[in-house]
């Protein structure tokens, strides 16, 4: 049963809605409920803890215990509410705001009460990749855990500072640190808890990214033999670092088997699991391309890839070679647009991996590895010299290329626009009803256009032959020939293609395929379900034979392609 009446409940539902937007006024705003003003700390505590998954009556809770340390200036209570709060705002600047509020109080008299708002607040900027401010945070955790002689924070406060030497691509020192972290664990925590499992974990990927493969697998059984009853989700992980770690011994079967296996159990909801999706499906990629020469399961693979890094934003070195990959891969196709967004692609993908990396190396050199002192001003020169050096590098090969390729997309360009002007031209004339390239027929005397006397009650006769044909659309017929028409208009076949090209101005073969391109326009335009059909089925739907004299014919009369027609159709129907 809740400490709070059924009644007091839901108006501090509708309280606790109102104020979620201004979180910061709780000393000013906040009205402690009657059922919890004689309540003290221990039992607030006690409530909120166990109620934490109900968001509103957590909220309840916690502003009640930081109202009552704000009128009893106690300072603990009033860092732990604030702390708390923040794992229930959603908006980032507000959490920020909370975390950094407590950890100002919690510093002025109660300074292990801070140490876990410290953990947060790094925790915080480590996860969006603010690796220079997490840096900081984790440096400051660990100097103030020493001061409060908490050897729990101590150990976080090196894990993740190992965490983040590993995210940067600097595995040696993330090992060391690992270690040291082991003796932390050893001494402190049982040797079955999730954190050394972690820990295992850790120091295997690490010693894997340094070569070190018969220890990276050494640790991997450990977990296996271990941890796995109760840190399922961290076997899941070791999985897949020792599949691809037996990628690189050259396992490859043995690899795509516990690759496989991973990346079945892993729990996508955890963002800690995105990194080692990402990383199994770029060796089950690598393995299929080199197993099965499978170029299509290949490309889905690395897609996903893509697919994760524009969604998560997390950087692996070795995915690199996706868009590498790709931008090969487009040479071939000769995809000039594709590659030039592929290129673009892989110079943020520099940009962002330099970026990160430069902006911690100074810190793990200055701050970590002495704790308090500083290297040298020109060893830290050098080395952002050397990383700007290899980066304009890249930059200009990448620069020549896209040099090629933006030539190539501006006569792709002038093409598309040429294509374009004849769409609209198209359009137009439909609009009008304007008939195209059909002479008038009493524009033409027969002294003029046939070589042969034909009497003119036969001229006549052909021409409103012709015209009955056109109006029932026996140009649809398939099969239609010289033959048959003249049959229909009951004249011969030596008559009938002279009268065709004197009226027409063209011959037989162009006065059929232009009146089949004609009613096919006109039904493109009209029929938006005919728009869905391959190019095979307009094409019978139109007379042709095959889907190539269809294309052919279509080309010769418009200018275009019926594909591009029908796609700019659409366009239309869309906008």
């Amino acid at each position: 049963m809740y400490s709070l009446t059924q009644r007091s409940l839901y108006i501090y539902i509708i309280f606790i809605v109102l104020i979620s937007q201004n979180i910061f006024a709780q000393e000013k705003d906040f009205i402690i409920p009657d059922s919890l003003k004689g309540k003290d700390f221990n039992y607030l505590d006690k409530q909120f803890r166990t109620h934490y998954l109900d968001t509103v009556t957590s909220l309840v809770y916690l502003n009640t215990i930081y109202k009552k340390g704000f009128i009893e200036n106690n300072i603990a209570n009033q860092s732990f509410a604030l702390s708390q709060l923040a794992y229930y705002t959603t908006n980032r600047n507000d959490k920020l705001d909370l975390i950094k509020k407590s950890i100002a109080k919690g510093e002025e008299e109660a300074l292990y009460m801070s140490l876990s708002a410290r953990l947060m607040l790094g925790i915080n900027y480590h996860s969006h990749f603010e690796y220079e401010e997490a840096l900081q945070e984790y440096l400051l955790l660990y100097n103030n855990s020493k001061k409060a002689n908490s050897e729990v924070y101590e150990f976080n406060a090196l894990n993740r500072i190992a965490q983040l030497k590993r995210d940067i691509g600097n595995y040696k020192e993330a090992l060391e640190t690992y270690k040291k972290c082991l003796h932390y664990e050893k001494l402190k925590i049982p040797i079955d808890s999730i954190s050394l499992t972690r820990t295992y974990v850790d120091m295997a990927e690490s010693m894997r990214y340094l070569k070190k493969h018969d220890s990276a697998s050494y640790y991997y059984r450990y977990i296996k033999d271990h941890g796995y009853k109760k840190n399922n989700f961290y076997l899941n992980i070791a999985t897949i670092n020792q599949g691809i770690n037996l990628y690189e011994i050259g396992k490859l079967k043995e690899s795509g088997v516990l690759l496989h296996q991973g990346l079945q159990n892993i729990n996508l909801n955890n963002k800690s699991s995105h990194r080692y999706h990402i990383l199994s499906l770029l060796y089950l990629g690598k393995i299929n391309q080199s197993l099965n020469k499978n170029l299509d399961k290949t490309k889905r693979y690395f897609q996903t890839i893509d697919s994760l890094y524009t969604a998560t934003n997390i950087i692996i070195p070795e995915t690199r070679e996706v868009y590498e990959f790709f931008i090969k891969d487009y040479i071939k196709q000769k995809d000039a647009n594709a590659q030039i967004n592929t290129i673009n692609k892989l110079m943020k993908f520099d940009s962002i991996a330099a970026e990160r990396k430069i902006n911690t190396l100074t810190k793990f050199h200055s701050e970590y590895d002495t704790l308090q002192l500083t290297k040298s001003k020109e060893e830290i020169i050098k080395n952002l010299e050397k990383q700007k050096t290899q980066l304009s590098k890249k930059v200009i090969y990448l620069s020549v290329f896209i040099l090629l390729f933006i030539i190539l997309f501006l006569i792709q360009y002038k093409k598309h626009k040429t294509y374009k002007d004849r769409f609209n031209k198209i359009i137009s004339e439909l609009d009008t009803h304007k008939e195209k390239n059909t002479p008038s027929y009493t524009s033409l005397t027969t002294e003029e256009k046939l070589l042969d006397v034909i009497d003119e009650t036969t001229i006549n006769t052909i021409v409103d032959k012709l015209t009955e044909f056109e109006e029932k659309e026996g140009f649809l017929q398939k099969d239609i020939t010289l033959s048959i028409l003249a049959k229909k208009c009951t004249t011969n076949t030596k008559y009938l293609p002279k009268i065709i090209n004197a009226y027409k101005n063209k011959s037989f073969v162009n006065y059929i395929n232009s009146l089949r391109v004609d009613y096919i326009l006109k039904e493109l335009k009209e029929n938006t379900t005919l728009q869905k059909y391959t190019i095979k089925t307009i094409s019978e739907e139109a007379g042709f034979n095959t889907p190539e004299s269809f294309a052919r014919a279509f080309k010769n009369k418009t200018g275009i392609r019926p594909s591009y027609y029908i796609r700019n159709l659409k366009k239309n129907v869309e906008n």
